[in-house]
């Protein structure tokens, strides 16, 4: 079956699937993408680490790991490898419940959600078949691209995007902007939230 970097129009129906990987041991050129995905995987037996590089002709963008996967940002698409088999299934948007190919966030909640953000969307993943995705015209402005995304102990989603800070108790939006915060940036590009619900954001400037 295909595998990912091909045209996804030619792809077949149904997570294109790699059983095998390829490795290899030649040095990856990184640029601001990540071109491949490095594992360590240290093994008890063994005198020294050991390292297998993943090599994929597509650009990679963040990573996740969750107790049964790691997810990564494929573009296009996101993949997601089998921590037990190590085989690599990438979901498009023929083929699952993603809005768009171009992905930019992710985020699993402690509900085991994994929360994808894109360009102009914002979905969820239950790991098996189920997928939400959210009307984001319901925000009081245009979110832009979803670049963070980060849940606090009540439940409320925070995502960081390009116009601004936004807030959603699955009832009501809050949006932070430079008007009504000390923010000196509309482009929030990383939320954390620690022990106490306070919540940090990371702007482009």
């Amino acid at each position: 079956m295909p595998g990912p970097g091909l045209n996804p129009e030619l792809q077949a129906s149904g997570p294109a699937r790699i059983n095998r990987p390829l490795r290899t041991t030649g040095r990856c050129k990184m640029k601001t993408a990540v071109m491949s995905l490095l594992f360590l995987f240290a093994v008890a037996a063994a005198p020294a680490t050991q390292w297998e590089l993943y090599n994929f002709p597509t650009e990679k963008g963040e990573m996740i790991s969750t107790p049964d996967y790691i997810y990564y940002i494929n573009d296009p698409g996101l993949g997601r490898i089998d921590r037990l088999t190590q085989e690599i299934e990438i979901f498009y948007t023929f083929n699952s419940g993603l809005q768009e190919a171009t992905l930019l966030s992710l985020y699993y909640d402690n509900d085991g959600l994994l929360w994808i953000g894109g360009l102009h969307s914002l979905t969820t993943f239950d790991g098996v078949s189920a997928w939400q995705s959210f009307d984001l015209s319901t925000a009081p402005v245009d979110p832009g691209w979803i670049s963070a995304i980060h849940k606090d102990s009540a439940g409320n989603l925070w995502l960081g995007c390009t116009h601004g800070l936004f807030k959603y108790d699955f009832s009501t939006w809050t949006h932070f902007n430079t008007l009504n915060t000390p923010l000196d940036d509309m482009v929030v590009q990383v939320i954390e939230i620690d022990h106490l619900d306070r919540v940090g954001s990371g702007l482009w400037s």
